[in-house]
């Protein structure tokens, strides 16, 4: 569609079939509560503009839903908009959610794009993969049930507002190095954050960090700590993910951060066995104690 509106009011449902090749968007089309079903897949072009609120679907019935890959502006208003099919959202592009609205993402999604903004009063729900490195601004709600795979490689993804981790969503830290942003994976939070669901650290590439290497994973920079916590990962716990031992701390860095510290296998080992012979030397000593 080239610089032409499209407009699906209230109780309509516009269904496009367009299965050879995707659905290009360089107009405007506007969603007024109404459906648009595209068998195949649309591409917002740089130039396009999605707007209003209702439903947007790309996982037809009618034909094989490949997706939305955003190039332009997604601006939704309330009361919101469901989304089903993959996005991509590409460098440049834009999505917007407003007045009091929710953007609901029921497929996976790569934000490579310039921004994912959520003004206050508003949200986000991913309940989908979520992927890439690009930056969620405003100061509303985030949610995220799914998946969260920062980055594309380690990457540090920014976020203005508040983050919630739901029970079964689980979020993915690669470690490359000991560089925040450039060889693992951070969180950079200026609002609210909320913990739930499972912790997942992947060394790349065989990576070893040495003893008391210190990964701050989430750069908590609200007033607040943390509410809550990822699943069995308990503050002051050793952790491990596959044969890595890591050191929990909920209270680092500034206070009120993330942070995982480094115990390799050996240092592992040599705690493991210091405790085993304060717990002998106590025993001997009682033993002693009580003969007396």
């Amino acid at each position: 569609m080239n610089h032409g509106l499209v407009r699906v009011d209230s109780a309509q449902h516009l269904n496009v079939v367009k299965l050879q090749q995707s659905f290009v968007n360089q107009g405007q089309i506007q969603l007024a509560n109404g459906r648009l079903e595209v068998a195949g897949s649309v591409e917002n072009d740089a130039l396009g503009l999605i707007t209003g609120h209702g439903v947007l679907d790309t996982n037809s019935a009618n034909g094989p839903g490949t997706g939305l890959v955003n190039y332009g502006t997604v601006a939704v208003s309330g009361p919101g908009l469901d989304v089903y099919g993959d996005v991509r959202h590409v460098a440049g592009a834009r999505w917007l959610t407003s007045g009091l609205a929710t953007t609901s993402f029921w497929d996976d999604v790569e934000h490579n794009g310039l921004e994912i903004r959520t003004a206050q009063g508003s949200s986000t729900v991913f309940y989908g993969s979520v992927s890439g490195a690009g930056s969620f601004t405003g100061t509303g709600d985030v949610f995220f049930e799914g998946d969260l795979k920062p980055g594309n490689s380690p990457a540090n993804v920014y976020f203005e507002g508040n983050v919630a981790f739901g029970q079964n969503a689980s979020v993915l830290f690669e470690l490359d190095g000991d560089a925040a942003g450039s060889q693992y994976d951070q969180l950079t939070i200026n609002g609210l954050v909320a913990l739930d669901g499972q912790l997942v650290v992947d060394l790349a590439d065989g990576f070893r960090p040495l003893l008391g290497t210190e990964f701050l994973l989430i750069n908590n920079r609200g007033s607040a700590a943390f509410w809550g916590q990822f699943d069995f990962v308990d503050q002051g716990q050793l952790w491990w993910s596959g044969e890595q031992r890591f050191l929990i701390d909920y209270f680092g860095g500034d206070g009120n951060d993330f942070v995982i510290t480094a115990i390799p296998e050996p240092q592992w080992f040599m705690l493991g066995s210091i405790a085993m012979l304060g717990l002998v030397a106590g025993h001997r000593s009682r033993r002693t104690d009580s003969s007396r």
